[in-house]
Formats: C-alpha cells, sequence, structure tokens
C-alpha cells in the first residue's frame, strides 16, 4: 500500500476552551489529542496563553545560546557575529513574523546583545548610541547586528505587502507577471 496513512495517536485538534468537553467527547474514541494551542510550521496557534508560553520557552532557550556565543565572542569574535547575523537573527525574525504578538518577549535578547555579546566582541563597553549604529545595515555603514524591539513592524509590513498586491491586482482583473517579457526587457535596455 502507498501514500499517507493517518495516526490519529500523532494528531490533535486546536480548539477554544468554550468546546473542549465537546471535542474530547468526539475525538476521544480515536485517541486525538485535544489541546488549547500547538506548534504549527515554526509558529504556534491557538489561544494567548499557549502561544506566550511557547515563544517564553524560545526566547529562554536563546538567550542561553547568546549567553554560550558572547562566551565565544571573547575568543573569536568574527565566527561569533557570523552565527549570530548569518543564523540566529533569521530565526528570531522568522518567529516574529508567524506569531502576531510577540515582539514584546524579546526584550530579553535585546539586553543580552547589549549588555554581554557587543561587550565582549569588542572587548569593552558599547554605548547606547555605538548599539544603534551597530543595529544598522552594512550598506550604511553598521553591522546588521538588529535591534529586535524595532525590527516586528517592518516583518509585519513584509509580510503583508505581496498578499496586498496579489489580492489588489486579483479585484482589477489584471494578470501579475513577475519576469519581463523580451520586448520590455530589450525597451528598458534602450532607454539606458
Amino acid at each position: 500500500m502507498y501514500g499517507y496513512f493517518v495516526e490519529p495517536s500523532k494528531s490533535c485538534v486546536v480548539v477554544d476552551e468554550s468546546f473542549a468537553s465537546e471535542a474530547e467527547s468526539m475525538f476521544s474514541e480515536y485517541g486525538v489529542k485535544v489541546v488549547r494551542s500547538q506548534r504549527l510550521l515554526g509558529g504556534v496557534i491557538g489561544d494567548e496563553a499557549g502561544r506566550l508560553n511557547y515563544i517564553q520557552e524560545l526566547v529562554k532557550a536563546w538567550k542561553s545560546n547568546l549567553e554560550s556565543l558572547a562566551l565565544i565572542a571573547e575568543t573569536q569574535p568574527q565566527a561569533a557575529f557570523s552565527a549570530l547575523t548569518k543564523s540566529m537573527q533569521f530565526q528570531w525574525s522568522y518567529v516574529q513574523r508567524v506569531v502576531p504578538g510577540c515582539q514584546s518577549l524579546f526584550d530579553e535578547l535585546e539586553s543580552v546583545i547589549f549588555e554581554k555579546f557587543l561587550p565582549a566582541m569588542f572587548g569593552c563597553e558599547v554605548s547606547s548610541l555605538e548599539r544603534e549604529l551597530f543595529s544598522l545595515p552594512a550598506r550604511m555603514s553598521g553591522l546588521g547586528v538588529f535591534n529586535q524591539m524595532r525590527c516586528p513592524r517592518c516583518y509585519l509590513k513584509a509580510r503583508r505587502s505581496p498578499p496586498r498586491l496579489l489580492s489588489m491586482r486579483s479585484k482589477a482583473n489584471k494578470s501579475l507577471r513577475l519576469i519581463p517579457t523580451l520586448a520590455e526587457c530589450w525597451r528598458l535596455r534602450q532607454m539606458s
């Protein structure tokens, strides 16, 4: 036999608290777990308490990793900097995009970056003005060590822009071409 076979014991149904007893009676005979929140694709769905609990656990683990990275930064600053800017920050930004309302919990990470990581990397204390400069992207002479408390708005904007463009194009009954035609390329080349 081929294909996917559902195993009810590995499945769960996310319900509101008001429907919990009803769902328990409906799914208990199949072995499906009834929960208030559940991890899904790197984010979490369900009630507010479950989302906050999940994010607090992630931030606690990331804080521990960041403190370990600060110790590494004392002897290997380039490796620690690369790990932070090329890996950890992208994990944080992904979670901030997929879990709404979790930005305030990232304050702990920002304080560890400011108080431990950057001083360990540079071997001296870092002022708040320097922290602001370091949060700028490299194209603006910064280091790209983003301030996690200031980035959420830009993540939300980036998350909502493409769907808005698609919905505007579909409402206007216009097609969306992402790849220019050969004639358009030729015309642009002639103009430059």
